[in-house]
C-alpha cells in the first residue's frame, strides 16, 4: 500500500516537471515581474501579452524574429508590429468591441480617437495668443534656439493676417515641422522613408518599451497609448500606439505616481513648466484625478497645449488666457474651479504664493538662458508649499543652449526623495521635497 502512495506521487511529480521547466524558460525570456506562480498540475503559461516584458535574452529572440517576419515579408513568421502610413490592416474598431490575450483589455483611455474640436474652440486659442502678445510680452533674454522656435512658429502656424491655421494645427504632429517648437524630437514613425526603414526603427522602439520594464510598472507601461491629438504617425504593439515620447513621460509618471502622495480629499495644483504640447500632464490627470493642473511655456508652444489638452479631455474645465483674463486677480478659485490652466511664461506670477504641491520640469530649464532660469527658479520658491516636490529632468552641465543644473541657484532647500539615471537623454531625473 505504501508503495502504490509513493509510485503515484512519483508519477505526479512527472507532471509537476512541466511546470517547472515553463518556469525555467520564462527566467530565460522574460524580466522578473513578468514571471508568474503557475498551476502546478496544468501549468498554465500566462497568455497575456499585455504584461509580459522580455529581458535581454528574449529582446534578442524578440528583434531576430521580427526582422526575419520583416525579410520574408510574414511567410516564416507573422510581424507583431504594424505601422500608422504603411500598414491598412490596423483594426482598431474590432479591438475596441473586444478584447482578447494579444492587447491590454479594457482599452486604454489614452490612444482613443475622439471627435475633432468646434470653431469656437480654435476661436478661443487664437484670441487667448493674441492676448498673450498683448499682456504678457516677452521681454526677457532668450537663448538663440529659443528666438528661432519663436519665428518658426509664426511662419508655419500663422497666415499672413496674424491668425492661426485651423488645419495646420489639427496636423501638428503628423510631420517633424514643429518638432523644435514644441520640443518634440522624438522620432516616430516617418512615412516619407522606406518601409523596411521605419520597421526596422519600429523593432527599436518596441525592444525599448520592453526593456523600460525594468524601471516602469508593468502597469503603467501597458496602459500608455498615444493620442491621436495632432495626428502622429505611431508604432501599434499590443494595442497600444507607441513613441518614444510615450517612453519618456511612462518613465516621470512611475516617478512621480512611486514617490509622492495626494490626499484624495483636496484638490492637488500642478505645474508643468516647459510643458510643449502638454503630454505629461495629460497623463498624469488619469493618475490624480483631483487636481488642478497649470500648464506653463512660451505663447507660441501653449497654442499646441492648449489644443491637445481639449482633445484629451474634451469634458474637463479647460481655462485659457481668454478664460481667466477678468478674474485672475482671484486664481485661489480659478485652481478649485478648473482642471486645466493653461498660461504664457509671463503669466506665472499670477499663481499664488504656496499654494503648489508639484512642480515639473523636464529637459528645458536647463536650455534657458540665466535671466530666464533665474526667473523661473525663483517663482519655483515662491508658489511651493513648504513640504511641496519638485521633479526634474535636466542637463547637468553649461552648454551654448542654456545653463546647467549644476549652476543653478534653487532659490530653496530641499530633500532629495529620487535619484535615477534612466530617461532617454541621459539626464539625471530628480525629486526634491522643500524644507522651509
Amino acid at each position: 500500500m505504501n508503495n502504490k502512495a509513493l509510485i503515484k506521487w512519483l508519477f505526479k511529480r512527472l507532471f509537476f516537471l512541466k511546470k517547472e521547466l515553463y518556469q525555467i524558460a520564462d527566467r530565460m525570456i522574460y524580466q522578473k515581474q513578468s514571471q508568474f506562480l503557475l498551476h502546478p498540475w496544468n501549468a498554465h503559461r500566462c497568455p497575456f501579452q499585455s504584461i509580459l516584458f522580455y529581458n535581454f535574452f528574449g529582446r534578442v529572440l524578440f528583434g531576430l524574429r521580427e526582422s526575419i517576419a520583416l525579410i520574408s515579408h510574414g511567410k516564416i513568421f507573422k510581424k507583431r508590429i504594424l505601422l500608422d502610413g504603411f500598414d491598412t490592416d490596423i483594426i482598431l474598431n474590432k479591438e475596441e468591441k473586444k478584447g482578447h490575450h494579444d492587447i491590454l483589455w479594457p482599452r486604454s483611455p489614452f490612444g482613443k480617437r475622439k471627435e475633432e474640436l468646434l470653431d469656437d474652440y480654435f476661436k478661443k486659442i487664437e484670441n487667448s495668443y493674441l492676448l498673450a502678445q498683448q499682456h504678457y510680452h516677452d521681454n526677457m533674454d532668450k537663448t538663440k534656439d529659443w528666438e528661432n522656435a519663436t519665428s518658426a512658429f509664426k511662419k508655419i502656424l500663422l497666415d499672413k493676417e496674424g491668425h492661426i491655421q485651423k488645419d495646420t494645427l489639427i496636423n501638428f504632429r503628423k510631420n517633424h515641422s514643429f518638432e523644435r517648437i514644441i520640443a518634440d524630437t522624438f522620432k516616430q514613425v516617418d512615412i516619407d522613408e522606406s518601409y523596411m526603414s521605419a520597421y526596422l526603427k519600429a523593432i527599436d522602439l518596441v525592444l525599448e518599451y520592453h526593456r523600460s520594464a525594468a524601471k516602469v510598472k508593468k502597469e503603467i507601461l501597458a496602459s500608455l497609448s498615444e493620442s491621436y491629438a495632432g495626428n502622429t504617425a505611431c508604432v501599434h504593439y499590443r494595442g497600444q500606439r507607441l513613441s518614444e515620447k510615450l517612453l519618456f513621460y511612462a518613465l516621470a509618471t512611475h516617478d512621480i505616481a512611486e514617490n509622492i502622495t495626494f490626499p484624495s480629499e483636496q484638490k492637488s495644483v500642478i505645474v508643468d513648466i516647459g510643458t510643449g504640447y502638454g503630454g505629461l500632464p495629460s497623463i498624469l490627470k488619469n493618475y490624480i484625478p483631483n487636481s488642478c493642473h497649470i500648464l506653463v511655456d512660451l505663447p507660441e508652444v501653449i497654442v499646441f497645449a492648449a489644443y491637445y489638452i481639449k482633445y484629451q479631455f474634451p469634458h474637463k474645465k479647460i481655462a485659457l488666457l481668454e478664460d481667466i483674463i477678468d478674474t485672475k486677480e482671484d486664481f485661489q478659485h480659478l485652481m478649485q474651479e478648473y482642471d486645466f490652466i493653461i498660461l504664457p511664461a509671463q503669466a506665472v506670477d499670477l499663481i499664488p504664493a504656496k499654494c503648489v504641491d508639484l512642480v515639473i520640469n523636464t529637459a528645458s530649464l536647463g536650455f534657458l538662458s540665466q535671466e530666464y532660469l533665474d526667473y523661473y527658479l525663483g517663482h519655483i520658491n515662491r508658489i511651493l508649499k513648504s513640504g511641496g516636490y519638485f521633479y526634474s529632468i535636466n542637463k547637468t552641465e553649461t552648454c551654448r543652449w542654456g545653463v546647467g543644473m549644476y549652476e543653478w541657484d534653487f532659490k530653496a532647500e530641499y530633500v532629495t526623495l529620487l535619484l535615477e539615471y534612466n530617461n532617454r537623454f541621459s539626464y539625471p531625473q530628480w525629486l526634491g521635497k522643500k524644507v522651509d
